[in-house]
């Protein structure tokens, strides 16, 4: 094998392993981990989020830890139905059965609505800041939101016990 050979292969393998390494930040899904901050329908910070992994099934689920407006303080789900019904918000899992697409840069499973009681159909997709999160809750299709909320990647730590 001559040098002048070698020397192409080596500059084509050198060339390919750039391409592989700039693209694997884009390919790569920003991580739904950690405590996020929700608004209300005002925009007012109203409970911080910690969405965490499943031990070993690689799905995820979220709770309330944190109600930052003075009159949730203490609340129930009181809406809610079966053994939900009128436990406390804070520690309630409202995130279930979330599973990353294979294809998409999006994570599918179910939410609780406190307000109604219903679990609905959601799909939270990290966008390109990787510091938020939007929520599209919706029925058939998820192309088509119900509703859409823009989730903030908190400051807060996890609370104490």
């Amino acid at each position: 094998m001559n040098y002048r050979s070698l020397f192409q292969r080596f500059t084509l393998f050198g060339f390919l392993y750039s391409l592989l390494i700039l693209a694997a930040p884009s390919s790569m899904a920003a991580s739904i981990d950690g405590l996020w901050d929700m608004p209300d329908d005002q925009g007012t910070l109203d409970t911080t989020m910690h969405i965490y992994p499943l031990a070993d099934s690689g799905k995820r689920e979220g709770k309330a830890v944190i109600l930052h407006r003075p009159q949730d303080q203490g609340a129930v789900c009181s809406s809610c139905s079966g053994e939900r019904q009128n436990q406390p918000i804070i520690g309630m899992i409202f995130l279930e059965d979330l599973s990353k697409h294979a294809t998409k840069d999006a994570w599918y499973g179910q939410v609780l609505d406190p307000d109604s009681g219903k679990t609905y159909s959601a799909r939270l997709k990290p966008l390109a800041d990787e510091k938020t999160l939007e929520l599209c809750v919706y029925i058939a299709t998820d192309r088509i939101c119900l509703s859409r909320q823009k989730w903030s990647k908190s400051s807060f730590s996890l609370p104490e016990g």
